[in-house]
């Protein structure tokens, strides 16, 4: 019995070493993940016609998913943005240094304008603040995206669908 108790103790300093090694690492690159910001009508009648027959949780008014990825003190991500109900998509990529706990960079809309924004972490919440912009663009003001689970999607996003 008192094998079995201590290879349990082993088990259970070894989880709690495994769980700290893994917080520490995210919390050495908290910008690193998958980020979303969506909302969404409250009413289907607020749907264009051809998605009033679908879940409202289908089709977002305004979405903004990043793709971030942390090595030291650089990122380099992905965006993509869904504008009205679906009208208007855009995506790109873009790269910065971390000053502190935020990020500035610039990037450019496939809609022909640009824009400069700055990224800040607080605690689970990736702050996205647009300092300037110009011409067309999608581009939020302020938004507060969350931190996507691993294997999680928004709802917006369907699943792959086998040939």
């Amino acid at each position: 019995m008192q094998t079995k108790h201590f290879f349990t103790i082993l088990f259970g300093i070894a989880t709690v070493l495994c769980l700290v090694s893994s917080a520490s690492a995210q919390s050495k690159r908290p910008f690193q993940g998958n980020w979303n910001f969506a909302e969404y009508a409250t009413d289907k009648s607020e749907l264009p016609p051809a998605y009033q027959n679908m879940d409202l949780k289908e089709i977002p008014r305004y979405a903004v998913d990043l793709t971030i990825k942390q090595r030291g003190n650089k990122i380099t991500g992905s965006f993509g943005i869904i504008a009205r109900y679906l009208a208007r998509v855009d995506e790109g990529v873009f790269s910065g240094t971390i000053k502190g706990s935020s990020v500035t960079f610039k990037v450019r809309s496939n809609f022909g304008g640009a824009a400069t924004v700055q990224l800040t972490v607080r605690g689970s919440k990736l702050i996205w603040k647009r300092l300037k912009s110009k011409g067309d663009m999608y581009f939020p003001d302020d938004i507060e995206l969350r931190k996507l689970k691993p294997g999680e999607k928004p709802p917006y996003v369907a699943d792959a669908e086998d040939p």
